[in-house]
Protein backbone atom coordinates (compact mmCIF):
# COMPACT_ATOMS: atom_id res chain seq x y z
CA UNK A 1 0.00 0.00 0.00
CA UNK A 2 1.55 3.63 -1.09
CA UNK A 3 2.77 5.95 1.25
CA UNK A 4 0.01 8.41 0.11
CA UNK A 5 -3.09 5.81 0.75
CA UNK A 6 -2.35 4.83 3.98
CA UNK A 7 -2.04 8.70 5.15
CA UNK A 8 -5.76 9.13 3.48
CA UNK A 9 -6.88 6.18 5.35
CA UNK A 10 -5.35 7.96 9.00
CA UNK A 11 -7.01 10.79 7.95
CA UNK A 12 -10.05 9.79 7.49
CA UNK A 13 -10.18 7.69 10.32
CA UNK A 14 -9.14 10.83 12.24
CA UNK A 15 -11.63 12.96 11.01
CA UNK A 16 -14.39 10.54 11.80
CA UNK A 17 -13.21 9.97 15.56
CA UNK A 18 -13.58 13.48 16.26
CA UNK A 19 -16.85 13.45 15.13
CA UNK A 20 -17.87 10.84 17.29
CA UNK A 21 -15.92 12.61 19.90
CA UNK A 22 -17.95 15.61 19.53
CA UNK A 23 -21.23 14.16 19.73
CA UNK A 24 -22.13 13.13 16.27
CA UNK A 25 -25.80 13.03 15.46
CA UNK A 26 -27.24 9.24 16.03
CA UNK A 27 -29.89 7.76 14.04
CA UNK A 28 -32.48 5.29 14.87
CA UNK A 29 -36.15 4.15 13.19
CA UNK A 30 -38.76 5.31 14.84
CA UNK A 31 -41.33 2.32 14.38
CA UNK A 32 -44.99 1.65 14.00
CA UNK A 33 -46.51 0.07 17.75
CA UNK A 34 -43.05 -0.14 19.25
CA UNK A 35 -42.63 3.97 19.52
CA UNK A 36 -46.03 5.12 18.13
CA UNK A 37 -49.63 3.98 17.42
CA UNK A 38 -51.73 5.91 14.90
CA UNK A 39 -55.39 4.92 14.07
CA UNK A 40 -58.85 6.92 13.35
CA UNK A 41 -59.24 8.43 16.50
CA UNK A 42 -55.78 8.97 18.31
CA UNK A 43 -51.91 9.43 17.90
CA UNK A 44 -49.54 7.88 21.23
CA UNK A 45 -46.17 8.30 21.02
CA UNK A 46 -43.38 7.56 23.39
CA UNK A 47 -40.56 9.86 24.82
CA UNK A 48 -38.38 6.73 25.42
CA UNK A 49 -36.63 4.63 22.93
CA UNK A 50 -35.72 1.26 23.32
CA UNK A 51 -33.43 -0.67 21.24
CA UNK A 52 -30.90 -3.80 21.43
CA UNK A 53 -27.18 -2.45 21.52
CA UNK A 54 -25.26 -5.00 20.01
CA UNK A 55 -22.12 -4.08 22.12
CA UNK A 56 -23.96 -4.27 25.17
CA UNK A 57 -26.07 -7.96 24.13
CA UNK A 58 -29.17 -6.32 25.45
CA UNK A 59 -32.36 -3.96 25.44
CA UNK A 60 -30.86 -0.18 25.78
CA UNK A 61 -33.58 2.84 26.73
CA UNK A 62 -32.84 6.27 25.35
CA UNK A 63 -34.54 9.69 26.50
CA UNK A 64 -36.26 11.57 23.57
CA UNK A 65 -36.60 15.63 23.85
CA UNK A 66 -38.64 16.68 20.57
CA UNK A 67 -37.07 19.67 19.07
CA UNK A 68 -38.37 22.64 19.23
CA UNK A 69 -41.48 22.65 16.89
CA UNK A 70 -41.87 19.26 16.83
CA UNK A 71 -44.04 17.25 16.37
CA UNK A 72 -46.28 18.04 13.58
CA UNK A 73 -49.35 17.05 12.70
CA UNK A 74 -51.09 17.04 9.57
CA UNK A 75 -54.58 16.21 8.53
CA UNK A 76 -55.20 15.85 4.84
CA UNK A 77 -57.99 14.62 2.18
CA UNK A 78 -58.60 12.99 -1.10
CA UNK A 79 -61.63 12.58 -3.72
CA UNK A 80 -61.60 9.13 -4.78
CA UNK A 81 -64.10 6.21 -5.08
CA UNK A 82 -64.93 3.19 -2.69
CA UNK A 83 -64.77 0.50 -5.74
CA UNK A 84 -63.68 -0.12 -9.60
CA UNK A 85 -59.80 1.15 -9.15
CA UNK A 86 -56.78 -0.73 -9.58
CA UNK A 87 -53.04 0.36 -7.93
CA UNK A 88 -54.87 3.28 -5.36
CA UNK A 89 -52.64 3.09 -2.67
CA UNK A 90 -52.49 6.83 -0.97
CA UNK A 91 -50.94 6.10 2.15
CA UNK A 92 -47.88 3.86 0.27
CA UNK A 93 -47.45 6.84 -2.25
CA UNK A 94 -47.50 9.70 0.60
CA UNK A 95 -44.97 7.29 2.82
CA UNK A 96 -42.67 6.85 -0.09
CA UNK A 97 -42.57 10.95 -0.91
CA UNK A 98 -42.29 12.24 3.06
CA UNK A 99 -41.39 9.50 5.37
CA UNK A 100 -37.82 10.57 5.91
CA UNK A 101 -38.50 14.44 5.62
CA UNK A 102 -40.71 16.57 6.55
CA UNK A 103 -44.07 17.51 4.38
CA UNK A 104 -44.28 21.20 3.39
CA UNK A 105 -47.29 23.79 4.03
CA UNK A 106 -48.39 25.08 0.64
CA UNK A 107 -49.56 28.35 -0.10
CA UNK A 108 -53.41 29.08 0.14
CA UNK A 109 -53.29 29.28 -3.60
CA UNK A 110 -51.71 26.57 -4.42
CA UNK A 111 -53.32 24.33 -7.09
CA UNK A 112 -50.95 21.18 -6.61
CA UNK A 113 -51.68 17.99 -4.16
CA UNK A 114 -49.26 17.05 -1.67
CA UNK A 115 -48.61 14.22 -3.44
CA UNK A 116 -51.05 11.99 -5.85
CA UNK A 117 -51.28 8.52 -6.66
CA UNK A 118 -52.26 7.20 -10.27
CA UNK A 119 -54.97 4.69 -10.47
CA UNK A 120 -57.10 3.14 -12.94
CA UNK A 121 -60.82 2.55 -13.01
CA UNK A 122 -61.82 -0.98 -14.03
CA UNK A 123 -65.62 -0.76 -13.59
CA UNK A 124 -65.58 0.53 -17.52
CA UNK A 125 -65.74 -1.28 -20.90
CA UNK A 126 -62.09 0.48 -20.87
CA UNK A 127 -59.48 0.87 -18.19
CA UNK A 128 -58.35 4.43 -18.33
CA UNK A 129 -56.53 5.89 -15.77
CA UNK A 130 -56.38 9.29 -13.65
CA UNK A 131 -54.74 10.72 -10.74
CA UNK A 132 -56.11 10.99 -7.24
CA UNK A 133 -54.38 14.09 -4.98
CA UNK A 134 -54.09 14.03 -1.32
CA UNK A 135 -54.87 17.91 -0.84
CA UNK A 136 -54.03 20.67 2.73
CA UNK A 137 -57.43 22.20 3.75
CA UNK A 138 -58.03 25.44 4.11
CA UNK A 139 -59.26 26.75 8.22
CA UNK A 140 -62.36 28.51 7.06
CA UNK A 141 -61.99 30.98 10.23
CA UNK A 142 -58.58 32.65 8.85
CA UNK A 143 -58.41 31.60 5.39
CA UNK A 144 -55.14 30.00 5.47
CA UNK A 145 -53.50 26.74 5.80
CA UNK A 146 -55.07 25.26 9.60
CA UNK A 147 -52.50 25.70 12.19
CA UNK A 148 -52.14 22.07 13.48
CA UNK A 149 -50.26 21.22 16.45
CA UNK A 150 -46.70 21.63 16.28
CA UNK A 151 -45.04 21.11 20.16
CA UNK A 152 -45.25 18.67 22.54
CA UNK A 153 -46.59 20.67 24.62
CA UNK A 154 -50.07 20.11 22.77
CA UNK A 155 -50.33 16.85 23.22
CA UNK A 156 -51.75 15.54 26.15
CA UNK A 157 -50.65 13.56 29.45
CA UNK A 158 -51.62 10.16 30.54
CA UNK A 159 -53.50 11.61 32.97
CA UNK A 160 -55.62 14.56 30.93
CA UNK A 161 -57.48 11.61 29.01
CA UNK A 162 -58.12 8.74 28.96
CA UNK A 163 -57.03 5.84 26.66
CA UNK A 164 -53.17 6.16 26.28
CA UNK A 165 -50.81 3.76 27.28
CA UNK A 166 -48.33 5.89 25.71
CA UNK A 167 -46.23 9.00 27.55
CA UNK A 168 -47.93 11.42 25.39
CA UNK A 169 -50.84 11.35 23.30
CA UNK A 170 -53.93 13.33 21.12
CA UNK A 171 -57.10 12.35 19.90
CA UNK A 172 -58.89 13.68 16.84
CA UNK A 173 -62.73 13.09 15.41
CA UNK A 174 -64.31 14.87 12.59
CA UNK A 175 -67.83 15.42 11.75
CA UNK A 176 -69.64 17.36 8.90
CA UNK A 177 -71.04 20.83 9.36
CA UNK A 178 -73.44 23.24 7.30
CA UNK A 179 -71.91 25.53 4.99
CA UNK A 180 -75.05 27.55 4.83
CA UNK A 181 -76.52 26.12 1.33
CA UNK A 182 -77.71 22.82 1.24
CA UNK A 183 -75.92 20.15 -0.49
CA UNK A 184 -72.85 21.65 0.72
CA UNK A 185 -70.43 20.90 4.17
CA UNK A 186 -67.48 22.17 5.49
CA UNK A 187 -65.83 19.39 8.15
CA UNK A 188 -64.71 19.53 11.45
CA UNK A 189 -61.91 18.47 13.38
CA UNK A 190 -61.53 18.26 17.56
CA UNK A 191 -58.56 17.55 18.75
CA UNK A 192 -58.07 16.49 22.48
CA UNK A 193 -62.03 16.77 23.20
CA UNK A 194 -62.83 17.86 26.45
CA UNK A 195 -59.86 18.64 27.81
CA UNK A 196 -57.52 22.03 28.49
CA UNK A 197 -55.79 21.25 24.69
CA UNK A 198 -59.09 21.45 23.10
CA UNK A 199 -58.95 22.67 19.88
CA UNK A 200 -62.07 22.71 17.17
CA UNK A 201 -61.42 23.82 12.98
CA UNK A 202 -63.96 24.42 10.37
CA UNK A 203 -62.28 22.59 7.31
CA UNK A 204 -62.93 23.76 3.76
CA UNK A 205 -61.35 21.87 0.25
CA UNK A 206 -57.82 23.13 -0.47
CA UNK A 207 -59.20 25.97 -2.83
CA UNK A 208 -61.46 27.17 -0.47
CA UNK A 209 -64.89 26.14 -1.60
CA UNK A 210 -67.07 24.03 0.92
CA UNK A 211 -67.52 20.06 0.21
CA UNK A 212 -70.61 19.01 -2.24
CA UNK A 213 -72.70 16.20 -2.90
CA UNK A 214 -71.89 15.43 -6.41
CA UNK A 215 -68.74 14.69 -8.24
CA UNK A 216 -69.18 16.71 -10.80
CA UNK A 217 -68.66 19.68 -8.33
CA UNK A 218 -65.19 18.25 -7.77
CA UNK A 219 -64.41 18.57 -11.36
CA UNK A 220 -63.44 21.71 -13.66
CA UNK A 221 -63.12 24.69 -11.72
CA UNK A 222 -65.40 26.81 -9.46
CA UNK A 223 -67.83 29.47 -10.70
CA UNK A 224 -64.81 32.01 -9.76
CA UNK A 225 -62.01 30.28 -11.57
CA UNK A 226 -60.58 28.53 -8.82
CA UNK A 227 -59.13 24.99 -10.17
CA UNK A 228 -60.81 22.45 -8.81
CA UNK A 229 -59.45 19.05 -7.38
CA UNK A 230 -60.09 17.74 -11.17
CA UNK A 231 -58.99 20.53 -13.16
CA UNK A 232 -60.44 18.28 -16.57
CA UNK A 233 -64.42 18.57 -16.42
CA UNK A 234 -64.55 15.32 -18.47
CA UNK A 235 -61.60 13.74 -16.34
CA UNK A 236 -62.26 9.64 -15.86
CA UNK A 237 -63.00 10.77 -12.17
CA UNK A 238 -66.28 11.42 -12.83
CA UNK A 239 -66.86 7.69 -13.69
CA UNK A 240 -65.50 7.23 -9.60
CA UNK A 241 -68.16 4.48 -8.47
CA UNK A 242 -69.69 5.82 -4.88
CA UNK A 243 -67.52 8.37 -4.92
CA UNK A 244 -66.33 9.65 -1.58
CA UNK A 245 -63.94 12.48 0.51
CA UNK A 246 -60.78 10.51 2.59
CA UNK A 247 -60.00 12.28 5.36
CA UNK A 248 -56.44 10.65 6.78
CA UNK A 249 -53.71 11.75 9.92
CA UNK A 250 -50.13 11.86 10.04
CA UNK A 251 -47.31 13.51 12.50
CA UNK A 252 -43.88 14.64 11.63
CA UNK A 253 -41.29 13.71 14.40
CA UNK A 254 -37.81 14.98 15.28
CA UNK A 255 -35.87 14.91 18.61
CA UNK A 256 -32.77 16.75 19.84
CA UNK A 257 -29.00 15.31 19.56
CA UNK A 258 -30.68 12.68 16.64
CA UNK A 259 -30.98 13.66 12.58
CA UNK A 260 -33.81 11.14 12.05
CA UNK A 261 -37.03 12.75 10.55
CA UNK A 262 -39.83 10.61 10.44
CA UNK A 263 -43.03 11.09 8.98
CA UNK A 264 -44.99 8.38 9.31
CA UNK A 265 -47.87 6.63 7.39
CA UNK A 266 -51.20 8.03 6.87
CA UNK A 267 -54.31 6.47 8.82
CA UNK A 268 -57.53 7.03 7.63
CA UNK A 269 -59.77 9.22 10.06
CA UNK A 270 -62.72 9.09 8.52
CA UNK A 271 -64.85 9.11 4.69
CA UNK A 272 -67.80 10.32 3.35
CA UNK A 273 -70.03 9.90 0.50
CA UNK A 274 -69.59 12.93 -2.18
Amino acid sequence: MGRNIRSLIFIAVLFFLSLSSCGMPRMFRWDRNEEYRISSSQLEFNLSYVYYDRDLGSDRTIQLTPLSGTPVMHFYYCVSSAGGLSGFNMSSAFTSQYSSRYVPVRDINSIDPIVSDSVTLTSGADDVTTSVGLYEFIDVATGQRPDFPHSIDDFLENTDSIGSSYLKHATYSIQSVSAGEAGEYYFQLTLNENTEKERVYTLARFNGAPFRNGMANYLGTEDNGDTREYSDEDDPAGDFINPRVYIYASATFLFEGYTTVSTIELAEVTNWTV
